[in-house]
């Protein structure tokens, strides 16, 4: 079956699965880095200081999910098709996403000032104020660091990319030993995000020199973008706050209807799942450019064929990680052995988002955004409902459990849709018609 799946994969498939593979190893050592700060830093703050300081790093990613409102995907899509045919145009792009990022950026600053007291009060973490200020102010610093990772990606620049991303936590490792090192009375949550902080700015920076010289020459006016820009980031704000909120908030009400513990027990779940959930950015940063330059119904029939192949492999592949933890698990103490049904839980549940995240691209390429928008509504709403019933009555369990059910009926909803598109046998985006107004792109 696999040599059959990979004899009828286009030709361009194979270079980016390898292009894959090396991302993924790249992003692999990374998140062993991190795996390695953060196993620091349960050994010296215990269950409940690592759930408050897991707060404000979830908060890290979830804010910036928030304020991207579909630009940056949006963006990723139209440099990538522009880069060859209108570079002038492209330029343009390169320009306007800056200046959008920046507003971005002030506005929430602002709204955080406003928004802090009600956020601590349903998180119950009126003593942690100055740690959710940090984590939520500066998430602007990672709405920056994320800014020049876009670039790269429409650049199709994985190495840089790679780079970026091994950099930004191998700098945390660095940070994590010298405060436990030199200060241990610095070894504090709101000391870990403030450092995060620094180290996304720091990134940002150094990316600025490169990132400025794609906007030199450019030529285009807002008038020739606005109408592609306000449809898509219209359906890809709505799936950008709908995923932040699915895939963000189970830490956010385990904070509000359960203990510090449990959310420090559930972080150390997420924590030793993210190496096989990071799998998904590995392969949807590569394919993203490629199925968005020539979203054919073959092409896309092919590709759906590899998402399935992918799925089982790693299907395959976290069933040998369960046995290699269950192995380790002691040695991350007695306190937290309780988290390992967890992670077994989300495991299964990270095969499913692998499964959707990749599927959910072809209704990008495919130029139907409103369906990516609308499936990931669904998804918001089932697991917000769910997870408001099953904390209280589960815990960590019930989160866990809701997550996989949430990603298993968007691959049901994504695969109902994608075949009716393919049904419909309709040519998909003929932006060539079209040189210099794009009619209707998309992005992942």
């Amino acid at each position: 079956m696999l040599k059959q799946t990979l004899a009828r994969l286009s030709p361009e498939d194979g270079p980016n699965l390898v292009r894959s593979v090396r991302l993924l190893l790249t992003i692999g050592a990374a998140r062993v880095t991190l795996f390695l700060a953060f196993l620091l830093l349960l050994r010296r703050m215990g269950p409940a200081q690592f759930g408050i300081f897991f707060v404000g790093y979830n908060t890290l990613a979830f804010v910036p999910l928030i304020v991207d409102l579909g630009i940056g995907q949006t963006f990723v899509r139209h440099i990538s098709f522009y880069r060859n045919t209108r570079p002038a145009f492209s330029a343009y792009l390169h320009w306007l996403f800056f200046v959008l990022k920046l507003a971005s950026v002030g506005g929430l600053l602002l709204v955080a000032l406003f928004a802090l007291p009600v956020i601590a009060k349903f998180l119950n973490m009126q003593n942690q104020q100055w740690l959710l200020m940090a984590a939520i102010m500066g998430s602007g610093a990672v709405v920056l660091s994320d800014y020049a990772n876009c670039v790269f990606q429409s650049q199709c620049l994985f190495k840089r990319y790679e780079l970026y991303l091994f950099l930004r936590n191998t700098l945390f490792l660095t940070a994590v030993v010298l405060l436990v090192v030199l200060n241990r009375t610095l070894l504090t949550p709101t000391a870990l995000i403030l450092a995060l902080v620094a180290i996304n700015l720091t990134l940002a920076g150094s990316a600025y020199p490169y990132v400025s010289r794609r906007w030199q020459q450019r030529t285009g006016e807002f008038a020739n973008f606005r109408s592609s820009l306000f449809r898509y980031s219209k359906w890809l704000t709505v799936a950008a706050i709908c995923f932040a909120l699915y895939r963000r908030m189970d830490v956010y009400l385990l904070s509000h209807f359960r203990t510090v513990h449990e959310v420090g027990i559930y972080s150390v779940a997420v924590v030793l799942v993210e190496p096989v959930a990071m799998i998904s950015p590995a392969l949807v940063t590569v394919f993203l450019p490629g199925i968005s330059n020539e979203p054919t119904p073959h092409k896309l029939r092919s590709y759906a064929r590899l998402v399935g192949m992918i799925c089982s492999l790693v299907f395959i592949g976290i069933c040998l990680y369960l046995g290699v933890l269950r192995l380790v698990f002691p040695l991350l103490g007695a306190e937290n052995r309780e988290a390992f049904p967890v992670v077994a839980v989300l495991l299964v549940g990270t095969v499913f988002l692998i499964g959707y995240n990749m599927l959910s691209l072809i209704f990008l390429a495919s130029d139907r955004p409103e369906l990516f928008g609308q499936i990931a509504f669904v998804m918001a709403a089932f697991s917000l409902i769910a997870n408001w019933f099953a904390v209280p009555a589960y815990g960590v369990l019930g989160a866990a459990g809701v997550y996989g059910a949430c990603q298993a009926l968007g691959i049901l909803l994504a695969a109902f849709s994608i075949r009716r598109l393919l049904r419909e046998g309709k040519p998909v985006l003929h932006l060539e018609s079209e040189p210099f107004v794009p009619t209707e792109s998309i992005l992942t």
